[in-house]
């Protein structure tokens, strides 16, 4: 009997190949292991099926769809999902090495919270945005 992986890490991308691989590496390193990566590719035209066809590792998971939207592409990734916990990620993000261990922290300690919400660092041109 196959058990549910913890997490769901959900990344919508459309022509994003070279984001998309910092975004796939932060998750597929991370020093919590229990996830499934699920990529859904927008309907690019760049080499992102390519470079996601390169990565070996078993929870990672593509899916190529027509483009229909960042949404739509989210809604895919939300179906195929078998994760307890869903994280959603951008193509253009990446998580810190810790991010997943941290989560499973405070869910397993908070189980009466149902969403989480971590920092996020903005960065422009090099520069660090201030938060609102």
């Amino acid at each position: 009997m196959n058990r549910m992986p913890f997490f769901s890490v959900i990344i919508p991308t459309h022509n994003r190949e070279e984001f998309l691989k910092i975004a796939v590496g932060s998750v597929i390193n991370q020093n919590f292991s229990d996830f499934e990566l699920i990529v859904v590719d927008d309907g690019s035209t760049d080499g992102t099926r390519t470079m996601l066809e390169s990565i070996n590792d078993p929870r990672l998971r593509f899916y190529t769809n027509k483009h229909a939207g960042v949404s739509a592409a989210r809604n895919f990734g939300l179906a195929q999902a078998q994760g307890e916990f869903i994280c959603f990620l951008d193509s253009d993000d990446r998580f810190r090495k810790e991010k997943l261990e941290i989560t499973h922290y405070y869910i397993t300690k908070t189980p009466d919270y149902k969403i989480f919400h971590t920092n996020e660092i903005w960065y422009r041109n090099g520069e660090l945005l201030p938060q609102k």
